[in-house]
């Protein structure tokens, strides 16, 4: 009896083992959250565009949906659960674009008089930078506080600027064009964008690094015409997109001195998107996603999808259209797994940005086929 009572006991604790294990699974089990970010009051539709370490995130809300032609939105700020309007220059409308660790927002206004500003956002204040956005604004902003973008001077075809610390600097032109901008920043100050090389609509534009007052014409591919940078990282590497006014163009990275071609899927057209601090480079190429890395490209996936954004751990946001039947859908390639991040109950959403901590924000379709600004989380458990 003794020895039947012991192999009872035993069994029971093996069985209690496998319970604690198999619990011990089940909580190890992860899952992606999709967070309703809401919309500012009064206003339909909402979407998420940056966010920074601290979890705060940035977008703008409109009546209906955004409009690039005819801007009619207000840019919110998101944070422990509440979105605050950020208000404007006086005018109807605001534009957020970017945010960084230290909370400060950019973006574009309208002001009293109707014009359009690029400004800053900062202690619960809307300050205009003196740079006019006409076609384009503020676009990127680094822990200094340092912005860049373009504005509206030169006869309207506007010129790259530096912003910083209440004085704005004009980065000029490559020979006699005449327009410029400026699209990112990093932390040493290097910034990146285009500029055209001559006068008129058909002139050729180069990519550019500007740096310590110099800006740098970082010239074309071999055999095509014109090149703009997308991208800088903190190695001072730079990423882009070479064509001709006729034909594909081609993915580049820049980096000691030489452009270099990046040759994704065997194909020649290609486009780079976006660098981490590792030099991983994500881009597309005929319709797929390529992820580059000294030398190597590997496919993550899709026939029509489009990469947006990638962190320093390596994990990439997409948008694939051939993953659903009645929509687009935002996925994550984490560790060679392409994983749906869902919608809000509507047909559609995309992803624009993700953090160092995996948070990833951009916009999902509801169930009333509005379109609200979301947050995707990964919850244990």
């Amino acid at each position: 009896m003794r020895c039947f009572a012991l192999l009872i006991a035993g069994l029971a604790l093996l069985a209690g083992v496998a319970a604690a294990v198999s619990g011990g699974a089940t909580q190890a089990k992860t899952r992606w959250v999709i967070t309703d970010l809401g919309t500012l009051p009064g206003l339909r539709s909402s979407e998420a565009v940056a966010i920074n370490e601290r979890g705060q995130i940035v977008g703008s809300a409109w009546t209906s949906s955004p409009s690039s032609y005819a801007p009619s939105g207000r840019a919110f700020l998101w944070e422990n659960g509440k979105m605050t309007d950020l208000g404007t220059l006086g005018g109807p409308w605001s534009d957020a674009r970017a945010i960084n660790e230290r909370g400060q927002i950019i973006g574009s206004s309208e002001t009293k008089g109707l014009a359009c500003r690029a400004f800053l956002w900062q202690d619960g204040k809307m300050t205009g930078l003196g740079a006019g956005c006409g076609p384009a604004g503020a676009y990127d902003i680094n822990d200094r506080g340092q912005i860049v973008g373009r504005s509206a001077v030169g006869g309207g075809n506007g010129r790259a600027f530096l912003w910083d610390g209440g004085r704005t600097t004009y980065l000029g032109t490559f020979g006699e064009g005449d327009a410029s901008g400026a699209v990112a920043i990093n932390e040493r100050g290097q910034i990146v964008g285009q500029s055209k090389t001559a006068r008129g609509g058909e002139a050729a534009r180069h990519a550019f690094l500007w740096e310590k007052g110099k800006m740098t014409d970082l010239g074309t591919l071999p055999g095509l015409k014109s090149s703009e940078a997308v991208a800088i990282n903190e190695r001072g590497q730079i990423i882009g997109n070479s064509s001709s006014y006729v034909g594909p163009s081609r993915a580049f990275l820049w980096q000691n001195g030489k452009m270099t071609s990046l040759k994704p899927l065997g194909s020649g057209k290609s486009g780079a998107d976006a660098i981490n601090d590792r030099g991983q480079i994500i881009g597309s190429a005929e319709g797929r996603v390529f992820l580059w890395h000294r030398g190597k490209t590997r496919t993550l996936g899709g026939e029509f999808a489009l990469p947006t954004a990638i962190n320093n751990q390596g994990q990439v946001v997409v948008t694939d259209e051939t993953k659903t039947i009645s929509g687009r859908h935002a996925f994550l390639w984490d560790k060679g797994q392409m994983r749906d991040l869902g919608t809000l109950g509507g047909k559609a959403s995309d992803a624009w940005a993700i953090n160092g901590r995996g948070q990833i924000v951009g916009w999902s379709e509801t169930k009333s086929g509005a379109r609200h600004a979301v947050l995707w989380t990964l919850k244990r458990g």
